[in-house]
């Protein structure tokens, strides 16, 4: 047997990789339409999962009840984050978007989105970090 190779299991086992704990993060959302339908807000914490439901580290909704609301998420502590919202006009739980990928319905995401474009994570992501707020504007009302 080849020294060291006998070793590794117990190597393997020791060395453990967890993910960074979650913490609480406040979004501020503003231009909500009330009564025009939920408020859907999540956080993405993989780049490779954007915008697919899979992908969703944590999210919630309510109903669009004023102009600004405030919503708390959990985000991975030290992680590259892209936080979104939409007001479901329709209700379907998805956020509807146009032949380029651009969002037809009220949206708003964390960092700095194209405001013409689709949504894309190198524009959008930020790093997560306890006790922070993020204010987002919803675009695209007509």
């Amino acid at each position: 047997m080849v020294s060291g190779i006998w070793m590794l299991p117990a190597c393997a086992s020791a060395i453990k990789h967890s993910a960074p704990p979650d913490v609480s993060i406040q979004v501020v959302v503003s231009a909500i339409w009330p009564g025009q339908g939920p408020v859907r807000c999540a956080v993405f914490a993989d780049k490779a999962t954007f915008l697919s439901r899979a992908g969703i580290h944590n999210g919630t909704s309510a109903d669009a009840s004023a102009e600004k609301m405030r919503f708390t998420l959990r985000a991975p502590e030290g992680a590259e984050i892209v936080v979104s919202v939409f007001q479901d006009l329709n209700n379907n739980e998805a956020l509807d978007r146009g032949a380029f990928g651009a969002p037809t319905e009220p949206w708003g995401f964390s960092g700095k989105p194209l405001p013409l474009g689709p949504p894309i994570w190198s524009a959008c992501a930020i790093r997560a970090h306890a006790g922070m707020t993020i204010d987002i504007t919803l675009m695209g009302q007509e």
